[in-house]
């Protein structure tokens, strides 16, 4: 026998079938996320927001409010807090009653819609103070104290959401972050206690791109289902 022929028979002796080396293959898979630690997020949230609202509180003593705010963007897993005052509200109607129409602002609210999505501010003058009122109770945007403070300014806070954001891309763990949230409220009672506060007070966790009857909604279904 020819040497190259007799190599070519060792070698396909020893060697195991091709299709058995293929069908031992595993396909990779890759490792299935554990869902973040909610207990830790509580912990750490609670443990900042309590120490700022306390702090808040006792810089405006002379502020009666109505409406504190966990106002969130999801994506980030940003927080950020918000406090609003009836008085507040008032002056922002008023002066959202009376602010001079420009006459060119709709044409240009118009074509910032169609070209960038951008929506335009709603307009009042066609509402009362008291529908306007109404309107922007919930707006954390328009509070006095919005955004008074980052959670992220919290060095320990801020390491957490860096990693969820690394990790945590998905809808439903979004939306997981903003019900571990709103149990914050619950544990920060005892901080929002220290607030000079109206008897009506509320408060209530928000994302930053629904609306607040979303955000209302998301708070009772979960306070109903605790207390099943």
């Amino acid at each position: 026998m020819h040497a190259t022929a007799r190599m070519s028979s060792v070698l396909s002796s020893t060697l195991p079938p091709r299709r058995r080396l293929i069908r031992n293959v595993r396909p990779f898979t890759a490792p299935s996320k554990m869902p973040f630690d909610q207990n830790k997020l509580r912990t750490i949230l609670a443990r900042v927001a309590s120490e700022e609202v306390i702090s808040f509180a006792e810089r405006h003593q002379g502020e009666q409010f109505y409406g504190f705010a966990f106002d969130c963007n999801s994506d980030y897993f940003q927080i950020l807090l918000a406090y609003n005052t009836e008085q507040a509200l008032q002056d922002m109607a008023k002066r959202l009653k009376t602010a001079p129409l420009k006459p060119f602002l709709p044409k240009f609210d118009k074509m910032m819609e169609e070209k960038f999505g951008v929506k335009p501010k709603r307009l009042f003058h066609d509402k009362s103070v008291t529908e306007i009122v109404e309107l922007l109770r919930w707006e954390c945007a328009d509070w006095k104290y919005r955004a008074v403070y980052n959670c992220d300014d919290n060095p320990e806070w801020a390491a957490l959401a860096t990693v969820l954001s690394e990790e945590e891309d998905s809808d439903s763990n979004r939306e997981m972050f903003l019900n571990a949230v709103c149990h914050v409220l619950q544990d920060i009672r005892p901080a929002l206690d220290c607030l000079n506060r109206t008897r009506d007070f509320r408060a209530f966790v928000i994302d930053h791109d629904e609306s607040a009857e979303s955000a209302w909604a998301r708070l009772e279904r979960l306070q109903t289902h605790d207390g099943a």
